[in-house]
């Protein structure tokens, strides 16, 4: 994605936002391959400008820290806070995805189309199954497409997409994606917290004694 179209992209989200700012815009390698002024003023070390993000938002949304970044590969990566206490990853469903047994057990979403296209897999003693068999869960799935992979951990919710050139993706398009993001967070911290609730209330049921209750 070209510096010039991610940095109008990125400032037009900033604006559709709460509290936003893009804090960092790479030039790129020149066509002569050396860098830009502002590349060569970079402190020694510094990544080349190639492999910058060449945009980056940072910022608050509905009380939410938020981060975009796109890179030149015509990668788009939103991470949106999550405290969920479930460990999971939604990858496409290919032949390394399946094979890859070590990325933890895998759980379906009961949405045969989605379950089709993608592989979930929970990692952690966390029951992922029990989230998704609550409806508001898994019919959200759909509206957080298109993405290649999504990760969800204790703190953060990370999508992963391909946009290509990025010169018919709109700052409206990031938005509404990062709008479903958060309440797919939402969710899943109402449903993992509902969880953990109803297994302590059994541990506490199973630990009294024979004869006795509240």
């Amino acid at each position: 994605m070209e510096t010039k179209h991610s940095r109008t992209l990125l400032e037009g989200l900033a604006a559709r936002l709460d509290r936003a700012k893009v804090v960092s815009i790479k030039d790129p390698v020149t066509r002569s391959g050396k860098y830009s002024r502002a590349a060569d003023s970079r402190p020694a070390g510094g990544l080349p400008a190639m492999l910058d993000p060449p945009g980056h938002l940072v910022g608050d949304h509905r009380g939410r820290a938020v981060s975009v970044r796109l890179h030149s590969g015509g990668e788009l990566k939103i991470i949106v806070h999550c405290d969920a206490r479930c460990r999971f990853r939604i990858t496409t469903n290919n032949l390394a995805a399946r094979l890859n047994l070590l990325a933890g057990r895998r759980v379906e979403s009961g949405i045969q189309d989605f379950d089709d296209r993608f592989i979930i897999r929970s990692q952690g003693p966390f029951d992922l199954g029990t989230v998704f068999e609550r409806s508001d869960v898994a019919q959200l799935l759909p509206f957080l497409e298109p993405f290649f992979q999504l990760t969800v951990e204790p703190g953060s919710m990370i999508m992963m997409s391909n946009v290509g050139s990025g010169e018919d993706t709109r700052a409206e398009d990031v938005r509404y994606r990062l709008e479903y993001m958060i309440e797919f967070a939402c969710i899943l911290e109402e449903a993992s917290s509902d969880i953990l609730s109803q297994e302590s209330h059994v541990q506490e049921n199973d630990s009294e004694p024979e004869g006795t209750g509240k």
